[in-house]
């Protein structure tokens, strides 16, 4: 099946590209179904170092966005639900904890939980 392309001169990675192309949208519903093809897709190509090297290099720039747009969501719930400025005081601080706002922002939790983190401690608590 794959030397038919190749007489045609076309990787097969050019055919990949032409069924992507957003004039066959029809082929896309059997990529993003829930067969998990594209996951199975991104997987193997991340299964070596220069492919997951290449994946994260290509999805950094969308996973910024994407990680950005959850804190704001977040961060608005938050903000919801915390008092105004006047009653902001000094009680009120020595006893407000972040951990108190894990239900609200879990993804921003995980987050802080993985910047305070160090990379020795992180293999550590891994032994």
């Amino acid at each position: 099946m794959l030397s038919i392309p190749r007489e045609g001169g076309l990787s097969p990675f050019d055919l990949i590209l032409h069924l992507l192309d957003d004039a066959n949208l029809k082929h896309w519903d059997e990529l993003y179904k829930e067969s998990k093809k594209l996951s199975e897709i991104l997987e193997r190509i991340s299964s070596n170092a220069p492919g997951k090297e290449k994946v994260k290099e290509l999805i950094l720039p969308y996973a910024l966005e994407i990680v950005s747009n959850k804190v704001r969501d977040e961060m608005d719930l938050v903000q919801e639900k915390l008092p105004g400025l006047d009653a902001i005081t000094p009680q009120f601080i020595e006893t407000w904890h972040v951990s108190g706002h894990q239900e609200k922002a879990p993804f921003l939790f995980k987050i802080l939980l993985a910047a305070a983190e160090t990379g020795a401690g992180i293999r550590e608590g891994k032994e």
